[in-house]
């Protein structure tokens, strides 16, 4: 990786819409290219009756999974926005997601709000 390069997780959640968002922001601050990274696995598990029915099904679903995130967050931008190159890796999310440990540069995490834990305003002091 350079130093004119952001990696970011692309999973479909809303944190992961989050990261993406804000990697494109910081790219065009740093005059950086962000690079779009889904994770996919595919189990041959028979009890499984939902999801892709071979590797390949499977890969192009993350595939597809990306593309639209991508362009989803690019339709977000009025002025040219910074190049964006995707990957689809072939591993456990959790496995790709351990660079939060094990990274050698910064890694970014960005939370996405729990409703419930939300911060209550503070109540007035009671002064007498």
């Amino acid at each position: 990786m350079g130093e004119n390069l952001i990696v970011v997780g692309v999973d479909g959640s809303e944190g992961g819409r989050r990261a993406l968002r804000w990697a494109l922001r910081e790219a065009l601050h740093r005059g950086a290219a962000v690079e779009a990274v889904t994770a996919w696995m595919w189990d041959d598990i028979d009890t499984v009756p939902i999801g892709p029915s071979t590797p390949r099904e499977a890969r192009k679903r993350a595939a597809r999974l990306l593309d639209q995130e991508v362009e989803a967050a690019l339709a977000e931008w009025v002025t040219t926005p910074p190049t964006v190159a995707r990957e689809v890796v072939e591993s456990s999310p959790v496995k790709v997601e351990a660079c939060i440990r094990e990274a050698s540069c910064p890694v970014v995490v960005v939370p996405v709000p729990h409703p419930e834990r939300r911060r209550q305003p503070a109540e007035p002091a009671l002064r007498g």
